[in-house]
Formats: structure tokens, sequence, C-alpha cells
């Protein structure tokens, strides 16, 4: 005789709990969805805020499918982990993504681009992981992004979440502490953090 995992029941009838709670989620029992979800609401009343990454690698990548995520999820639930560097790797203007999605950001990724590197990329075709052993990424100060504007636009919209310094180079090649302070400084003298 056939039967059904007892851990898909369970993950079954949590999804019906949850479709009771919020009705507009009755139509679909998709249980990771549908748990995803609830775990969004629930750390949304509890102050927690959730920031999806647009990265290399992964299926939202450029500012096309950034916008297409933002558009289609809702404001109150999802926020943006906005990254300089990723959106500078993919042609996109990351001044206007910001402009357009300020509101929405909930976490900060300051990466800068080495340009020399990045156009090699792109002319040979290379992949991501062969661009970030190449060194196409740096701390800010160190490549060819302007970052003043992302400051500018952060302070017009009082911006008070995390500025993370994110570099995605080789530490054999690029000593972290060295590119730690680099980048401490640039932001201080741009910002006055």
């Amino acid at each position: 005789m056939w039967r059904q995992p007892l851990l898909a029941s369970a993950h079954w009838l949590f999804s019906a709990y949850i479709a009771r709670l919020f009705p507009e989620l009755a139509h679909t029992f998709s249980e990771p969805v549908v748990l995803r979800i609830f775990q969004i609401r629930i750390g949304a009343e509890k102050g927690f805020r959730l920031c999806f990454h647009h990265h290399m690698g992964t299926v939202v990548q450029t500012a096309e499918e950034t916008t297409r995520m933002l558009d289609e999820t809702d404001a109150k639930y999802v926020h943006l982990c906005y990254d300089t560097g990723h959106f500078v790797f993919t042609g996109a203007d990351p001044v206007a993504m910001l402009k357009k999605y300020v509101n929405r950001v909930g976490h900060v990724h300051l990466k800068d681009v080495r340009l020399p590197v990045l156009e090699r990329v792109h002319k040979e075709n290379l992949s991501f992981l062969t661009a970030v052993r190449e060194g196409a990424f740096t701390v800010p100060g160190d490549g060819g992004f302007d970052f003043q504007p992302v400051f500018d636009v952060l302070d017009k919209a009082n911006y008070t979440g995390w500025l993370l310094v994110e570099a995605e180079q080789d530490p054999a090649k690029a000593n972290p502490f060295e590119y730690a302070k680099m980048a401490r400084s640039y932001i201080a003298a741009h910002t006055g953090l």
C-alpha cells in the first residue's frame, strides 16, 4: 500500500493552515512558497526586512530582472540589497537604479569595479568566477566607479541602513586589512561617516 511521507503530509497541513491565516494565498499550496511567505510576514511583523540581493550568476542579475522582481513583489515585505558592483558588471546604471528604488533599499553593498578588467571580461566573454579571480571587483576608491552620486542619493533619502564594503577579490592578491583601511578612508572622505 502506498503511503504519503509524513513530512509531505505535514507540509500540506501547514500550507492549509497558512492559507487559512492568509486567504489571498489559498490558491497556492506550493509548500516552499507558502512557507517563505509566512516567514517573510512574520519577520516583517518582528521588524526584520527581507532584502533580495541581485547578483551575477543568479536568476536576478540585470537591471531589467531586478526591476521585474521588485515590481512583482510587495514593497512591504521585499526590499533590495543594492549592490553597486553587480549593476556596473551588467552594464546597468547603478545610480539610476538606486534613484528608482531607493525607498525599497534595505541594505547596501559598496563594491568598486576595475573597469579595464571588466572590459576584458566582457570582450573575452569570461565567466563571472573568472572575472572575480582576475580582480574585476575591489573596494570603493580603488576602481573606476564614482560613489559620490550613490552617497548623495542615500543621504537625500535619509537612508539609515547598513553600508557594507564588499570586494570579492582574492586575499592572496589584495591584502584584506589594507583594502579595508583604503575603503574606510574613502568612505570617510566622501561621507563624513
